[in-house]
């Protein structure tokens, strides 16, 4: 039985607008960089940031936006760097906090992510939406699990889904916490809410299915698999773990005969 179990953490976001195009001041630069990253130019976009930062290069907020760029490039140290450098021009820059987090989730050091998020949690900004605050526990539950520390995980996972309940990945992450210590009941309930948020969350339909079957409950695993397969037809685990499910049904029906 083939068992998918990633988190999912809430992406990061570019701040700031977009605006007209003319010549290469700095607020041009800054406002030709964020038509380029909208437009999925990013290496025109870094390019363009980089010079708005030569020219000016204390303004927190284009070295933040620049190391959204880099995030997405997937170049984590330098948007680490740019993410730190901002937040020392800017103290108590949230996003920046948030996304030097998400970063560090990324490259694995799940420590640093933690202090992060913790820094966040530890300076609340009471004018900040509800999900917001739910993603900042969705993304540290996810590095304490990363950390082996599920109970952690679990407690953030719970204030996630209080702060937004509608938060599907914040379900599936808690049924992925749940699944991994045995608790399957709680992980099939967990699945089941996520999917009944988000009608077409392929994995965890799945993980719905590996927790039906591991219950016991191989029809309603079959279904579970059988939808997972219709959302994504190219699913090969799904149909694997399908056809092991067929077969354990087979089996059960022939002992009752």
């Amino acid at each position: 039985m083939k068992y998918a179990g990633v988190l999912c953490l809430t992406a990061a976001l570019l701040c700031g607008t977009v605006a007209a195009v003319s010549a290469q001041s700095y607020n041009d630069l800054v406002t030709q960089a964020k038509a380029d990253y909208q437009a999925g130019k990013l290496d025109a976009a870094l390019k363009a940031y980089t010079a708005a930062i030569q020219q000016k290069p204390d303004e927190a907020g284009t070295y933040y936006n620049r190391g959204i760029v880099y995030y997405d490039l997937k170049t984590l140290g330098e948007a680490i760097s740019d993410f730190t450098k901002a937040i020392s021009l800017k103290p108590g820059y949230r996003e920046a906090y948030f996304n030097r987090a998400n970063t560090y989730s990324l490259a694995g050091d799940y420590q640093k992510a933690v202090s992060d998020y913790s820094w966040l949690v530890d300076h609340p900004d009471s004018s900040a939406p509800q999900n917001q605050v739910a993603s900042i526990y969705n993304n540290r539950g996810v590095a304490y699990f990363k950390l082996k520390q599920p109970e952690k995980a679990i407690a953030d996972f719970d204030a996630a889904v209080k702060a937004n309940p509608q938060y599907a990945e914040a379900y599936y992450n808690r049924g992925n916490v749940y699944y991994d210590g045995g608790k399957l009941s709680e992980a099939a309930s967990d699945f089941g809410r996520a999917v009944s948020l988000k009608p077409d969350y392929r994995d965890a339909y799945y993980n719905l299915g590996n927790a039906h079957y591991r219950l016991g409950d191989v029809e309603k695993a079959i279904a579970d698999f059988q939808k997972t397969i219709s959302i994504d037809k190219s699913f090969a685990d799904a149909y694997y773990n399908l056809g092991l499910a067929y077969i354990k049904l087979s089996d059960s029906m022939k002992k009752s005969q």
